[in-house]
């Protein structure tokens, strides 16, 4: 991808990939797995690659006759589990315009969405915060779907890169944010890079939503996530969470979804998540299992434990 850049990506850009950073949040998964690769032209466009946190294929005709088979199987999973239409339209909306290949990555995505939706309106939801958004895709989703909503997008400074460049790409009218300590005023989308995520105590928030990053973090850090939801000024706060059973990381270290400190919420929703064990391919036997079992929770923090 080489587009013209937005402001606030050309602020990530600058904190974490022309400048010496330390960070304390990246786990050993990240250290050993995930990839980064930013250019920034003279043209004030920049050069993103990027691997280890979501698909992302270009929509071209070659690909499209390339992975038809996996089209296929996608749209029997979007038949299979009811996907809403308006969530499709608002999921498509978003590959066409980042010029991404429409996938299974993007359908889980709108599933997910569909089942926090058969438990609250969001209507009545303000302010939503995504915590390990790549691409930026289920933020950029929820805010055509819902335009009154403000996104925290949270996550690593490198990755934030990927979520801030690809948003401002679904719509110019997307007024963005870099979120610091001394940064004040309004925006659709604020990002904050998840070296710093204390600063999510800034935010009223009544959603948070992780799909699949949790799993990747250390059991500290996962531990002040769940801290700063409990405590965060909203008055009713939901936390849809979608992450593996079991996943040992590459230090050894080991995060069960269900011993994340749930103490403090109400389970409205507990289950294995249908439309995320298998994911299709292009060649017998079609299906493929991810590495381990993967669980989907949505929750309530109960008000008595608040403060």
């Amino acid at each position: 991808m080489n587009q013209s850049i937005d402001h606030t990506s050309i602020k990530i850009f600058e904190d974490f990939y022309q400048k010496e950073f330390s960070s304390d949040v990246t786990s050993s998964h990240w250290q050993e797995v995930g990839g980064h690769r930013a250019a920034l032209t003279s043209e004030k466009k920049i050069k993103l690659s990027g691997w280890g946190f979501g698909s992302f294929r270009e929509n071209s005709l070659k690909i499209k006759v390339k992975y038809i088979i996996e089209s296929i199987l996608t749209d029997f999973l979007i038949n299979k589990y009811r996907a809403k239409q308006s969530s499709l339209s608002a999921a498509k909306t978003v590959a066409k315009r980042n010029m991404r290949y429409f996938d299974f990555d993007c359908v889980k995505q709108a599933l997910s969405l569909d089942l926090i939706e058969s438990y609250i309106s969001i209507e009545a939801i303000k302010t939503v915060c995504i915590i390990g958004d790549g691409y930026g895709f289920f933020g950029s989703m929820l805010k055509l779907k819902y335009p009154h909503i403000k996104i925290l997008s949270v996550n690593l400074g490198r990755t934030l890169l990927f979520d801030s460049y690809y948003t401002n790409q679904v719509s110019t009218r997307f007024n963005t944010t870099y979120v610091t300590e001394e940064s004040t005023g309004e925006a659709d989308f604020y990002f904050l890079p998840a070296e710093n995520y204390h600063l999510i105590e800034k935010f009223n928030i009544e959603l948070f939503v992780n799909i699949a990053s949790m799993q990747e973090m250390n059991n500290t850090v996962i531990n002040n996530y769940f801290d700063l939801i409990k405590r965060n000024p909203a008055s009713d706060k939901y936390f849809y969470c979608c992450n593996r059973v079991n996943k040992t990381l590459p230090d050894g270290e080991v995060t069960k979804i269900h011993h994340y400190p749930w103490s403090g919420f109400k389970i409205l929703h507990k289950s294995t998540c249908p439309w995320y064990q298998k994911f299709p391919i292009g060649k017998p036997p079609f299906w493929r299992n991810f590495d381990g079992q993967i669980d989907h929770v949505f929750a309530k923090v109960e008000k008595q434990l608040e403060s």
